[in-house]
């Protein structure tokens, strides 16, 4: 994606909230501010609930929003995100642009030890 990132770039984390309507609020509020890239992270749902989740922010925030989904690239791919961001620990670059193809976004976390 030759796109140029946005200055701003906030991270959804869905266990900072008490329920998927309060997060849903939360992103609208990010987008309301001015927020054009917003990650989803959740760290302890299940496939089906995080798919359901980016599904409901795609359709709330239009395609004026681009989103990142963390860790996991099938469901960056099955919900169509913009872009996937993977941890040191998680999936390898490498590995996570062959599945996401060349036209989406790829963040990498770095951490000196």
């Amino acid at each position: 994606m030759t796109a140029q990132l946005p200055r701003l770039y906030a991270i959804l984390n869905a266990s900072l909230f008490a329920d998927a309507g309060a997060m849903f609020a939360a992103a609208e509020q990010l987008t309301a501010a001015g927020v054009t890239l917003l990650q989803y992270r959740n760290k302890s749902g299940n496939a089906r609930q995080m798919l359901e989740h980016a599904h409901s922010l795609k359709r709330l925030l239009g395609s004026e929003i681009k989103l990142i989904m963390n860790d996991r690239a099938d469901l960056c791919l099955a919900a169509g995100f913009d872009g996937l961001h993977v941890g040191q620990d998680d999936l390898s670059p490498e590995a996570a642009r062959r599945v996401i193809g060349p036209d989406r976004w790829l963040g990498v976390s770095t951490h000196n030890p």
